[in-house]
């Protein structure tokens, strides 16, 4: 089970050496495009009350980003994998989203 979709991340973005980069305008989180993101959920933990679980956001099979996502999952639902993924096809972010 995964999702497919033209993704927009933020990621953090290192600058080597530079210490005070928002003082010189430099922002530590930028944003990238990711045409056609293959992106799947590779790990949950938590539990009755609050899953939390992290998303790979894929292209040309390399891992583009990571981030992490949470929810309160339902007890007499389907499995926890298939509720992440509803979750996130819940979220404006994912509307797009096909399952693939």
């Amino acid at each position: 089970m995964a999702l497919s979709m033209d993704a927009t991340v933020q990621v953090k973005v290192d600058y080597p050496g530079i210490t005070n980069h928002e003082a010189i305008g430099l922002s530590p989180m930028q944003d990238i495009n990711i045409p056609s993101a293959y992106i799947r959920i590779m790990k949950v933990e938590g539990n009755k009350s609050n899953l939390a679980f992290n998303v790979e956001y894929l292209s040309n099979n390399e891992r583009v980003a990571v981030r992490w996502f949470e929810f309160t999952p339902s007890m007499s639902g389907d499995n926890f994998i298939k509720q992440a993924y509803r979750h996130l096809k819940s979220l404006d972010e994912f509307s797009g989203a096909e399952d693939v």
